[in-house]
């Protein structure tokens, strides 16, 4: 019996990929429209902070048919984008995040707006390692590896170390993916050459 592992590990990858981040917390102050509407990009999303990113977005500038917004990621502490015009279409700003006004004029020079940006939930990463893991070994191809295994734990974990490091953009994160790479092959490889595991698996 053959089995691949590539296939499958890249199936998880492509998962780890639909991991995104949440809007939450969205508030407006001022007498204008309330019109602006955020969005995440997944391809985009990349979270370069492990806490909560605070967006803060102000109307600094009236022309007659453009307003102008000032956009910052530190809930205004600092400014990274100024005098930015509306285009009424999405406009990027970091971490996968874009923003689009429904209305080009119309605001008032302090009208505001506020969100956060969460990471993912390192338990959905955990979840998502450990169901796959089971799933792909235990389950899918019945591996009769003794239970608990060390191996199997191992990769479970450093599948979800990896996760949680790669949604903290940690270079690091590429050590756990190849050491967890390297576990599941051990694990399968046996089945691969044809050479049942009973007794083989070791125990915690």
């Amino acid at each position: 019996m053959s089995y691949s592992t590539h296939d499958d590990l890249k199936e998880l990858h492509e998962g780890i990929d639909e991991l995104t981040s949440e809007i939450t917390v969205l508030s407006f102050s001022g007498s204008g429209p309330n019109d602006l509407i955020p969005s995440i990009i997944p391809e985009r999303n990349i979270i370069t902070s492990a806490s909560v990113v605070q967006f803060r977005i102000k109307i600094v500038s009236l022309g007659t048919t453009i307003n102008k917004f000032d956009w910052s990621d530190d809930n205004g502490s600092t400014w990274i984008g100024q005098d930015v015009k509306i285009t009424g279409e999405d406009q990027f700003l970091n971490h996968g995040i874009s923003v689009r006004f429904q209305k080009l004029s119309g605001h008032i020079v302090g009208d505001q707006w506020t969100f956060n940006l969460n990471p993912p939930d390192s338990d959905d990463e955990r979840d998502m390692a450990y169901n796959w893991v089971n799933d792909k070994i235990n389950l899918r191809i019945s591996i009769p590896i003794a239970i608990p295994s060390q191996t199997l734990i191992l990769a479970e974990a450093n599948f979800a170390i990896f996760l949680i490091l790669r949604a903290k953009r940690r270079e690091q994160s590429s050590e756990f993916r190849t050491e967890a790479d390297r576990l599941i092959f051990e694990l399968l490889n046996p089945m691969a050459l044809g050479t049942p595991l009973v007794g083989v698996a070791e125990n915690v």
